[in-house]
């Protein structure tokens, strides 16, 4: 199946709300073909983490707009 996930924040090794996001799509991955999209504040991250651990169906589309400004 494929899902579009709406992650504010998404980041691999952090805690708080971009680790639950990062752990959500991560676990969903396993299972289905995920499209992601989040803010680009963890983007090194996620590319470095998915550059050493690859998972085919998890799909990045990264945000530069903020909410609120």
């Amino acid at each position: 199946m494929k899902i579009l996930v709406s992650a504010y924040a998404c980041e691999p090794g952090q805690g708080s709300e971009p680790g639950v996001g990062w752990n959500f799509v991560h676990e969903m991955a396993k299972h289905h073909e995920l499209w992601v999209l989040t803010q680009s504040d963890g983007r090194t991250a996620i590319e470095q983490e998915l550059a050493h651990n690859p998972q085919p169906n998890l799909h990045f589309i990264f945000s530069t707009h903020s909410v609120g400004n």
